[in-house]
């Protein structure tokens, strides 16, 4: 893989350049750039770890030779998604802001109703003094 590649798989790096990178940005919300090497040094955080990149990841710098280890669903990113969905706290903000819109407005359409009959109930002498 070459910079400005996407990495489409999980792979474990078997050579890569001195300056050789990878960015999550995309899935972290992350701009840090990772060094990759083909040396084994595993971090507590395991989008850190240097000998491999995970799908969804860029190649931001250098080239990098990498054996696939996992596609698909059975990447890092694929269990992820599977495990989270249809949860309802990744509801995007778009769709949280349209819905109390639509609440607010049906309280309102609910409160002008009740106006409507309050003065249609009153009798007509109350309503011209």
């Amino acid at each position: 893989m070459n910079a400005g590649e996407r990495i489409g798989a999980d792979a474990r790096v078997i050579s890569a350049e001195r300056n050789a990178g990878a960015t999550y940005k995309d899935i972290l919300d992350n701009d840090q750039t990772i060094r990759v090497s083909a040396e084994a040094r595993p971090s507590e955080d395991y989008w850190e770890s240097t000998n491999i990149v995970l799908r969804g990841g860029l190649v931001t710098e250098g080239s990098i030779t990498a054996v696939v280890t996992s596609t698909g669903e059975a990447t890092i990113l694929g269990k992820l998604l599977n495990a989270t969905a249809g949860a309802s706290y990744l509801e995007k903000p778009v769709l949280r802001k349209i819905n109390k819109m639509i609440n607010v407005a049906f309280l309102i359409e609910i409160g002008i109703g009740f106006a409507y009959l309050i003065v249609n109930k009153t009798p007509a002498k109350v309503l011209r003094a």
